[in-house]
């Protein structure tokens, strides 16, 4: 699958931000939806899913304090309409539309009930195939099997956009993690794209065994040679041990990194969580 985004003009597509407030959300996803959507001239927008509503404010305990200030009682938000999610989800929008609108990006916002995946499904093929969805949720071991079944069942998908944990200054480069030829190019012209003024594509090859990472590597570097500011990052086969590569990754300090979920370098959700808990920069993740 090509990782892109329609433009606006074209209206097959957009960055559809899943916002969750009943989760803490990870403000780096917005500056990267943001970036995505200026970086191909797409719309951005929002969709909250399943939020309480004022109507129904669900399990949150709410404690009623005197005027002497003790609390009389605590019971389930049956008498005070408040919605803390709702609240925070119109927080959560109006800084988006903040970045949005230094960004010139267009934004607009969406709500929906019922499952998430079907929700999401539905709200990309409303739009059109070449849509990226952008997920707010933290690292949690949860989270790879939500990226996965994204990949896997929204058609209308062709991305996902999630921020690690690890923190530090970021770099305008862009770092493209490449397993196969058939991707390489797709995944090359999304890091064209999202690569910032004076930044570098690093390209690293993952790969188990000698022989697959010098055909990805010779077939790479014949593509790339057109390409400016393009670095390779020194390396070889991890010969099937996990984690071999995060180290690396992390010592980049990309501000996006481009790789493929499910594969060499994240085959299962364990490797997924392990270098979401260290990189500092978001992740645009494709089938």
């Amino acid at each position: 699958m090509i990782a892109h985004v329609a433009e606006a003009s074209e209206a097959s597509g957009r960055v559809l931000l899943w916002l969750d407030p009943d989760a803490i959300s990870m403000p780096q996803t917005f500056d990267a939806s943001v970036r995505i959507a200026s970086a191909y001239a797409a719309d951005l927008e929002t969709l909250d899913i399943d939020g309480p509503t004022a109507d129904d404010p669900g399990d949150i305990p709410i404690g009623h304090v005197s005027l002497l200030g003790k609390i009389q009682k605590l019971e389930r938000g049956s008498i005070c309409d408040i919605d803390a999610a709702g609240i925070l989800a119109k927080r959560q929008r109006r800084e988006i539309a903040r970045l949005a609108s230094l960004a010139r990006v267009n934004v607009s916002h969406a709500s929906a009930r019922g499952d998430a995946i079907d929700c999401l499904a539905e709200m990309c093929l409303a739009r059109g195939p070449w849509n990226i969805v952008a997920v707010s949720r933290p690292p949690s071991p949860e989270l790879p099997m939500i990226l996965s079944s994204i990949l896997a069942n929204v058609s209308g998908a062709t991305g996902v956009v999630v921020a690690g944990r690890g923190r530090g200054a970021l770099k305008p480069d862009v770092a493209v993690v490449i397993e196969d030829t058939e991707r390489m190019p797709s995944m090359l012209r999304a890091a064209e794209r999202l690569v910032m003024p004076g930044g570098k594509i690093y390209i690293m090859i993952a790969a188990e065994t000698a022989a697959g990472y010098a055909e990805i590597d010779s077939q790479a570097r014949f593509v790339t040679a057109g390409i400016e500011d393009c670095v390779y990052v020194p390396g070889g086969p991890d010969y099937g041990v996990p984690g071999a590569f995060d180290e690396q990754l992390y010592r980049l300090h990309p501000s996006f990194i481009i790789a493929r979920c499910g594969g060499t370098l994240l085959g299962d959700p364990r490797a997924l969580t392990r270098l979401l808990a260290v990189a500092p920069g978001p992740f645009l993740l494709v089938r």
